[in-house]
């Protein structure tokens, strides 16, 4: 075998170690996959069953069914696979200048003869051999078998990390604790003892509420018959509960978020009394002695909801001609605000950086307060040069929370000195002499009279009125920057 042909075998080969390479890699993927898959099932069984023989089970039987599917795929591709007649065929796809010769050497070399046929002339084959090994060269590993090759497997694991997130967000094992927990001490039997309610359900009706609400809310106390038992409303928010149970008890308490449990007054032995006081989402539920040498509670309601109205910060809004103004120095900002807030605002002020003025205070719990800014660059501590961002606060009343702030939009300010206020009248001046000499050249070249018709006269109208536009909009966009009774307003 001469040297060419051993070069082009010893290629044909590296391409076939390069190709089994990547369905090693392929199948360690799916391999993952199947062990992801499998330990998220596990702790979804756990978690809903409490069986550590199940979750053994749901894990291990899908990891190794899936080892054993990806090994016997692993061996059939391998014992398929040619190192040198497949491989001849994967780049003739690829690289079609080779017109069959890289299969018809690959053939010859690998088969009995190990060369050329008894009936084919060795001279025609030595010229096959050196065309094929002149461009093998060019031959890539990478354009042979692509990456995109092993994309349904990539396709594969990231699929399987959508159970196991799952699992890992509600799994009781997570998957993480899957094999600590199938390993601890206890048994499935001691799990559950450990874990088994040791109050029963008692029947509790006819649950009436009294709502009576933080005094800054401003709100009247509400009474609700026949409540299904969720309560709500703003923090703080106190509730008084009235109850009927199913079956005479000894002893009652009211349980709010697992925390301290609270007194309840029994009449007759199944009318109760009592009150929580509502601070954050959760759940409230009755506790219950069912009889008078019981020292346990050993009963209890069903769990009720607690929804928290939330007392959002107020809302601030403004009103000016754009959210960039030129202000001189002893001018007042023309700016109103508006502050409205669920139950009531405490005070609004003015913001620039750090420093704040306030503008109202002990509103009084109004729910809805507006006013101007009437405020100077000069009373606001600027100086002329100065470009600020402004905004308006409004603070709630919320005594229970803690007062809240919303904020305006951001107003940027520049406050102007002498030589750019001067600058900026004769820019005005500018811009009005030319709008109305646009204006009034209209009226110049118009015929006297614009027209003989009543339809000629209508149009000309209503040209005439659309050439006072411009004016229009220019007083617009200067109206809000001088002062009132100044020459230039």
């Amino acid at each position: 075998m001469s040297n060419a042909e051993r070069q082009i075998l010893e290629r044909l080969r590296s391409l076939y170690r390069y190709e089994r390479r990547r369905a090693f890699l392929s199948s360690t993927l799916f391999v993952i996959s199947g062990l992801a898959v499998g330990v998220s099932v596990g702790s979804g069984v756990a978690t809903l069953f409490q069986s550590k023989v199940g979750a053994v089970v749901a894990t291990v039987g899908l990891f190794v069914i899936c080892l054993v599917y990806q090994i016997l795929w692993l061996v059939r591709t391998i014992m398929r696979s040619k190192p040198a007649t497949s491989q001849a065929a994967n780049v003739e796809k690829v690289y079609p200048s080779f017109r069959m010769r890289l299969v018809t050497v690959a053939e010859r070399l690998t088969g009995s003869t190990k060369g050329p046929l008894e009936h084919e002339s060795p001279a025609i084959f030595s010229s096959i051999v050196g065309k094929v090994l002149l461009v093998m060269p060019s031959v890539k590993s990478r354009r042979v078998h692509p990456v995109s090759l092993l994309f349904p497997s990539v396709l594969v694991v990231l699929g399987a990390l959508a159970p196991l997130s799952v699992a890992t967000i509600y799994g009781e094992p997570a998957p993480h604790e899957l094999l600590s927990w199938v390993t601890s001490e206890e048994s499935v039997e001691e799990d559950e003892i450990a874990q088994a309610p040791l109050i029963e359900d008692a029947v509790v009706a006819e649950i009436s509420f009294v709502y009576i609400y933080p005094e800054y809310t401003g709100l009247s106390p509400l009474e609700v018959r026949n409540s299904n038992g969720t309560a709500h409303g703003p923090p703080g928010t106190q509730v008084l509960i009235n109850a009927r149970t199913g079956e005479p008890v000894s002893g009652a308490v009211v349980v709010v978020n697992d925390a301290v449990p609270e007194a309840v007054t029994i009449e007759d032995g199944r009318d109760l009394s009592t009150s929580i006081t509502l601070v954050e989402d959760g759940f409230w539920r009755f506790q219950f002695k069912s009889t008078l040498d019981k020292e346990e509670y050993d009963q209890q309601s069903s769990d009720y909801l607690i929804e928290i109205e939330p007392d959002l910060p107020p809302i601030v809004t403004l009103d000016s001609s754009s959210d960039r103004l030129e202000v001189e120095l002893s001018q007042q900002i023309p700016i109103t605000w508006e502050a409205t807030d669920d139950f009531g605002i405490s005070r609004v002020l003015v913001r620039i950086g750090d420093e704040e003025f306030v503008l109202r205070e002990a509103v009084g719990g109004q729910r809805r307060d507006s006013g101007s800014l009437n405020r100077t660059p000069e009373q606001l501590g600027l100086m002329p040069g100065d470009e600020v961002v402004l905004v308006i606060e409004g603070w709630d009343n919320d005594e229970f929370s803690g007062s809240k702030a919303g904020q305006s939009q951001e107003i940027r300010v520049k406050v102007l000195g002498p030589v750019a206020s001067a600058r900026r009248v004769r820019r005005l001046w500018r811009e009005l002499r030319d709008a109305l000499v646009d204006m009034l050249a209209g009226y110049v070249t118009d015929p006297s009279p614009p027209s003989q018709t009543e339809s000629g006269l209508s149009a000309w109208a209503a040209d005439a009125a659309g050439r006072l536009e411009p004016v229009d909009a220019l007083m617009e966009q200067y109206w809000d920057a001088f002062q009132d009774g100044s020459i230039e307003a």
